[in-house]
């Protein structure tokens, strides 16, 4: 089984990395932080919401890159040092997979845990790096 986190940008520009609430039109990471209080001599955990831009949030694919690092939706990636062409993640909705998607010619291929994953390398995202 994979982990399932997301991850988002708040509008402060920082990445909050944790699970993922949409409430009254608003969307929440859960930062995986929270305060104990004493409430009427309960102790309570406080859990730390932070409301992030819709349009950067992103699953974890539950893969990680060549040098362990972990690789979301809206990643940009190099599948190897010998290929050029770098490819951003994506769900693809249709086939429920996650896919290669390179930008610049529209075509796909699939992201695969048995495939060439120990050559990708996250190089940036499409968010920061456009």
């Amino acid at each position: 089984m994979r982990e399932i986190k997301f991850r988002g940008i708040t509008e402060g520009g920082k990445w909050i990395y944790g699970g993922y609430v949409i409430r009254n039109g608003a969307h929440y990471i859960l930062d995986g932080e929270c305060d104990h209080l004493e409430i009427d001599g309960c102790e309570k955990n406080i859990l730390h919401f932070r409301i992030v831009k819709y349009k950067t949030v992103g699953q974890y694919t539950g893969l990680k890159d060549k040098n362990g690092k972990e690789i979301y939706e809206g990643d940009i990636v190099r599948v190897s040092p010998q290929n050029p062409i770098l490819y951003d993640i994506v769900w693809h909705e249709d086939l429920a997979k996650y896919c290669l998607h390179e930008t610049y010619q529209g075509r796909e291929s699939w992201l695969s845990p048995y495939a060439r994953v120990k050559t990708y390398e996250v190089i940036g995202n499409i968010y920061e790096n456009l």
